[in-house]
């Protein structure tokens, strides 16, 4: 979390030092708040969700993630004009690069939610006795 995220830190685009770090410590924020009442790392604390509840909230999330997707897969124009500016470090254009990048993040959740549901399925509910 060191350095900048572009190298010309004098535009607006631009976020350098602080509010780099602040960013990407909201964001580890966020993915804390977000699977922590999936993964329920403290079970003795309170009472844990059901595995229905756990599976609807990675659906949610992975509903949301896929229209992101969506957008960013076929929208007419790059989206972040800074981006387009940028030094190319392939030969794709700045908008096969935006569409391209689209996939991999949306399958990454994809990911979780199967074997967040693989896992509901194969849990006996809660409060049942399989001896």
């Amino acid at each position: 979390m060191t350095g900048c995220v572009s190298r010309d830190c004098s535009g607006p685009d631009a976020r350098c030092g602080w509010s780099s770090r602040t960013e990407h410590l909201t964001f580890f924020a966020a993915a804390v708040l977000f699977w922590w009442p999936v993964v329920d790392p403290a079970p003795r604390a309170r009472r844990a969700p059901s595995h229905g509840l756990r599976i609807g909230h990675v659906l949610v999330a992975a509903l949301q993630s896929s229209l992101l997707a969506l957008v960013l897969s076929f929208y007419p124009r790059v989206i972040y004009e800074s981006y387009a500016r940028a030094a190319r470090v392939s030969s794709l254009l700045p908008l096969e690069d935006q569409a391209r990048g689209a996939a991999p993040a949306d399958s990454f959740l994809a990911e979780a939610d199967c074997l967040v549901v693989g896992i509901g399925m194969t849990d006996p509910p809660q409060g049942v006795d399989n001896s």
